[in-house]
């Protein structure tokens, strides 16, 4: 039942991951699927802070993962 429930907390950790051309393609598709021309100022900032997030959110899902791996497998 542990070993299951480690393997669990090690799936959701991976799901977390997102490489960064996968963030940075994420970006740039939403940048563009709002009608910014990627030749703007507007689109580069767009895309900017769409990565910068995109990151953020993959760090905390990692974090957030790892936190319940330990909790699982207890520190001693």
């Amino acid at each position: 039942m542990r070993l299951a429930i480690v393997i669990g907390a090690a799936a959701l950790v991976l799901a977390g991951c997102q490489t960064a051309e996968q963030s940075m393609v994420n970006a740039e598709s939403v940048c563009m699927e709002t009608g910014l021309k990627p030749s703007s100022r507007q689109y580069q900032r767009c895309v900017n802070a769409g990565y910068r997030n995109n990151v953020a959110q993959s760090n905390a899902a990692n974090q957030a993962a790892a936190g319940a791996a330990v909790g699982v497998i207890g520190v001693r």
